[in-house]
């Protein structure tokens, strides 16, 4: 079950961060979780402020790009500020260095073991 954070009003929100915002997958993505839940907060996040800004998640930030030394600290701290139940990577890149960090991040990921990945 996802960690969940009490909302205004007494329902209970859950965090979802989402990589590689704005681009089609991730936008693709952001409307079915909200199809089938209209009480999450979506954070997404991305490298490129242009391909950000076509976010329709609630809330965007701009990181370095993955493979950047930096990454790692602004994810975790973007997770740890945030408040974040679930890290969903949206495309292969962001997938390998979620995995990487995973036992690192304060919020759950969506991945499955770190071999199979490497493997695939």
């Amino acid at each position: 079950m996802l960690g969940i954070s009490a909302a205004p009003g007494g329902h209970m929100t859950k965090r979802l961060l989402l990589t590689s915002a704005g681009t089609s997958a991730a936008e693709n993505l952001t409307r079915s979780l909200r199809a089938g839940d209209t009480g999450m907060v979506t954070i997404g996040c991305h490298h490129d402020r242009f391909i950000l800004k076509k976010s329709s998640c609630d809330r965007r930030h701009l990181v370095p790009r993955p493979g950047d030394v930096r990454f790692s600290d602004a994810l975790r701290r973007l997770v740890d500020e945030q408040q974040i139940d679930l890290i969903i990577p949206t495309s292969d890149i962001d997938v390998g260095a979620v995995s990487d960090l995973r036992d690192d991040l304060p919020g759950r990921s969506f991945l499955p073991d770190h071999r199979v990945i490497w493997l695939c």
